[in-house]
């Protein structure tokens, strides 16, 4: 790779791997489809590594699959990888593209707001009005390069896209031809070079995902990118990313691997909503794919190196994890830390780091041992009339206590939720007159009744919920006396990062 590249955050495959790229078109004696840089053997070497060659292995997956997609783009069919989000299906379309055409970069990117002109082609709208439509005012888009030139497309999450629009497709992928209406002559049509196709991918699990059509679907041949099957190929993988992160941002200590087993065995039981030994746990909406294990284990290297000069360890995993697991549902939010931070078993050393430093961050007040030690303070509190339950949490949302009239799972969802309650409220602070106020409280009034949030001291805060019929200013009196006895209780300071100040 160029000094000038070094920079770049994320070079494209065909730059990244340029000299594994030349090795094997020199050594390439294989017969080419038309078109192609390389022959199908070549470019199956180019993904899945060839030791001799010192060509590393960049896709890791069912070799089978990237036999069938090779064989597929050899054909008149495009080809559609489908899968759940982090399987890696833009990476493998990005290196197919590359050993095929020796460009990955003729990429469109699919979304509610993506259009025919950013898929096919545009107009430099000066040149139009001084001269009309030609070809000096025509703007090749992805598709009419790719076609003109023989190269392959790129059509990334093709199903966010509106149905007329992925529609657009029909005519150069079965007629292999591009119209161009506003010019003459033979300009007006582009007809497909050897070598073009397109490769698309589509999020199993997207919201708010456009149906293909059956002709579309008709015009594509699919395959399916599943997990990483086995532990040890997606601990190696999650580390070998990782490191290669955290050398590019400037991290001098590599991850350790006691703590990536950690990290990978919990991605693994919350995706599967397993654990190792067999007991059922829920599942969460978030998806926590390899892709996300391994941008947590940068976080922990980052966090690591930069706070402390050190690589990062497993409590760092428990303040990295709420960002991917709580980016759906805030009832997420306990679940990923509760079960990192209990860890147990088989993957001994790494989980007995996690609970020494769960246990030196002082988590006193947390109910991770099952017991609710400060539940009686909070239903003395309730003896007040007409209130309902109460819940003490720390800032990022873990349950420290709850009263005895609501049940622990569901105290850990109204936990996680008032969490984010308190953020929200407190990011309004500069519409209150100054963007540094101190947050005190938050009340919420429904039909049924109101809840309170307040501050409980450094970390922690209070919520409680009351009938319609409540004494406001009874509770806000009541409230304060209960902040104050809580504050004697509470030995646990805030973690590092956990929420917002109060």
């Amino acid at each position: 790779m160029s000094d000038d590249t070094n920079e770049y955050q994320r070079p494209p495959a065909e730059v990244r791997f340029a000299d594994e790229l030349d090795r094997l078109r020199d050594d390439d004696s294989g017969p080419r489809p038309p078109g192609w840089a390389l022959s199908l053997t070549a470019a199956r070497r180019f993904i899945v590594g060839d030791d001799a060659l010192g060509v590393t292995r960049k896709f890791v997956g069912d070799t089978a699959l990237i036999d069938r997609a090779l064989v597929t783009l050899a054909t008149s069919r495009g080809l559609m990888l489908v899968g759940e989000p982090g399987t890696a299906k833009s990476l493998l379309s990005e290196l197919i593209a590359a050993a095929v055409s020796g460009t990955s970069t003729l990429t469109i990117q699919g979304g509610a707001a993506t259009t025919e002109d950013q898929i096919k082609y545009s107009w430099n709208y000066a040149l139009l009005v001084a001269e009309g439509p030609s070809t000096r005012s025509l703007v090749p888009a992805p598709l009419h390069t790719g076609m003109a030139e023989g190269k392959v497309v790129r059509f990334e999450e093709i199903t966010r896209c509106p149905l007329e629009v992925q529609d657009s497709l029909l005519s150069p992928l079965s007629d292999r031809v591009l119209a161009i209406p506003e010019l003459s002559g033979k300009e007006a049509m582009v007809f497909a070079r050897d070598g073009f196709n397109v490769i698309a991918t589509a999020n199993t699990r997207d919201r708010g995902v456009n149906e293909m059509s059956a002709a579309l679907k008709r015009r594509f041949n699919f395959e399916t990118v599943f997990p990483i099957a086995d532990f040890g190929t997606e601990l190696d993988l999650v580390e070998q990313e990782a490191r290669r992160l955290l050398e590019h941002s400037g991290v001098q200590a590599p991850p350790r691997r006691d703590v990536l087993e950690v990290l990978v065995t919990t991605f693994r039981e919350l995706r599967d909503a397993t654990t190792e030994d067999g007991r059922a746990m829920d599942r969460l909406s978030a998806v926590m794919s390899t892709a996300e294990a391994v941008s947590v284990a940068h976080q922990v290297g980052v966090r690591g190196w930069f706070l402390r000069g050190e690589p990062g360890g497993a409590a760092d995993i428990v303040e990295c994890l709420a960002g991917t697991a709580a980016k759906d549902s805030p009832d997420d939010l306990a679940r990923p830390r509760r079960d990192a931070a209990g860890r147990r078993g088989h993957r001994q050393q790494g989980a007995a780091a996690m609970n020494s430093a769960v246990d030196d961050k002082g988590w006193n007040g947390s109910m991770d041992d099952g017991t609710n030690r400060l539940g009686w303070m909070l239903d003395d509190a309730l003896r007040m009339p007409e209130t309902r339950y109460a819940v003490l949490l720390s800032a990022d949302g873990l349950l420290m206590a709850h009263s005895e009239r609501i049940g622990r799972d569901e105290a850990e969802r109204q936990a996680a939720g008032m969490a984010g309650l308190q953020s929200l409220a407190r990011s309004t602070a500069e519409f209150c007159g100054d963007a540094g106020s101190t947050w005190r409280q938050t009340v919420n009034e429904f039909d049924d009744g109101y809840v309170f949030l307040v501050a409980a001291g450094p970390g922690a805060y209070l919520a409680v919920s009351a009938t319609q019929h409540v004494d406001m200013e009874t509770v806000s009196f009541r409230l304060q006396e209960l902040v104050q006895r809580l504050g004697k209780e509470l030995t646990s300071p805030p973690r590092p990062g956990a929420g917002s100040p109060a």
